[in-house]
């Protein structure tokens, strides 16, 4: 299957984009293999760029209909056209952000309606974007082994006897071993009761590294099926029974957390969004799959980025740090009455209220915090932390 045969119009002329919380931009619209684009008139700035695997569901209207008869003659046959017909395409992303596209010519208007359709249900693993994403500051092999499963199946297997090891060679072409883990099979309720217990016992696990590393282990290269569990969003028409958000819902708990203890995770809010984006929509290849077999088939590690290199590049990794962190080396027991349970607001209203105001709260905490950050004023800190911390959830409550 070539990408072209999927694309009925590839540019439109004229196109007004419109999102909740931003001044309407109208521009030409490109669809090409991965992403839709569109570059605004007359200056020819890049006003969108989406990855059309973000699209979870596409909604279409043509509207404002004109019939046009031209006058008649005696030799002529009835001539009535279509006129001043335009069409309006509302793209529901898996991030949850909602955009229209108000098109001109209806037969436009369903041809690209068809194409992103088309082009964001294509269901073969090495068709998708990250297969085809080279940025130049990266290199394949980066991100891919900072956490190796032996080491902590090993760790496991010597304090209990409900798992073993073996080494095993793969088939085909491929001489180097894989380590194969046995043992009960677990639910995906378990998987999550698991996993949060560790962020909730483990310091370790509250630190970027550390909570990288719980990722890697506990939902990816040991078994959650992410290909089946995110294919779909909350918008989409289609709901498949291997569907469930389950890693949204652990975001969401570690997320909870974060707002009972501000100073005990280490990574801020900007790291659980972009673990939710990628896993839904991504150009890494980190979430690609179902599970340790079928990435080695389709050649993942060797075929595409790691999220985590390019999250773990230092410009990238000191925004996603909590100014606020302190180690806190016990455990952290959250409160799960309901009155302690918040919406999250920066992911299920963040395309709906500007979070303008509260970033420029965080960028002052971030400053105020690096100028007390020596150890003769650590106590002075901590307590200008409680203050800001305090300051700050309360422009969040009134967001």
């Amino acid at each position: 299957m070539e990408f072209s045969e999927l694309i009925k119009t590839a540019t439109v002329e004229n196109v007004l984009l419109s999102c909740a919380g931003l001044p309407a931009v109208r521009g030409t619209l490109c669809i090409t293999s991965h992403h839709l684009l569109l570059s605004s008139c007359p200056g020819g700035d890049l006003e969108l760029w989406l990855l059309i695997r973000n699209v979870d569901a596409v909604e279409k209207r043509v509207q404002n209909l004109g019939w046009y008869q031209p006058p008649r003659t005696n030799s002529s046959a009835r001539d009535t056209r279509l006129t001043g017909s335009s069409g309006t395409i509302t793209l529901r992303c898996k991030d949850l952000k909602v955009l229209q596209l108000e098109i001109p010519g209806m037969e436009e208007c369903l041809n690209i309606a068809s194409s992103i359709e088309a082009l964001s249900s294509v269901d073969s693993v090495m068709m998708m974007y990250p297969f085809f994403y080279r940025p130049p500051s990266l290199k394949l092999e980066e991100g891919w082994h900072q956490f190796p499963l032996e080491q902590y199946f090993q760790q496991i297997s010597s304090q209990t006897s409900q798992w073993r090891l073996s080494l095993a060679a793969q088939c085909m072409d491929r001489e180097e071993a894989t380590v194969l883990v046995h043992g009960a099979e677990g639910t995906d309720t378990t998987l999550l009761v698991t996993a949060l217990a560790q962020v909730i016992l483990d310091p370790s696990c509250r630190t970027l590294a550390g909570f990288q590393g719980l990722l890697e282990r506990e939902w990816i290269q040991a078994g959650h099926p992410f290909h089946l569990r995110c294919a779909h969003s909350a918008y989409s028409h289609a709901r498949l029974k291997q569907e469930a958000p389950l890693f949204l819902l652990f975001l969401d708990c570690v997320w909870q957390l974060s707002r009972q203890f501000p100073f005990s995770l280490e990574f801020g809010e900007r790291l659980l969004l972009s673990l939710f984006d990628n896993a839904y929509a991504s150009a890494y290849g980190t979430f690609l799959c179902n599970n340790e077999k079928e990435r080695s088939l389709c050649k993942v590690k060797e075929s595409t980025h790691s999220l985590w290199a390019w999250l773990n590049r230092p410009e990238e990794q000191q925004k996603l740090l909590n100014p606020l962190y302190s180690h806190n080396a016990l455990v952290i027991w959250p409160s799960v009455e309901p009155q302690s349970i918040q919406l999250w607001q920066g992911l299920f209203l963040r395309w709906i209220r500007p979070s303008q105001h509260l970033d420029e709260a965080w960028a002052e905490i971030q400053r105020l915090v690096e100028e007390n950050n020596t150890p003769a004023k650590e106590s002075t800190g901590n307590r200008l932390s409680q203050s800001l911390s305090d300051h700050t959830a309360g422009m969040e409550n009134r967001r």
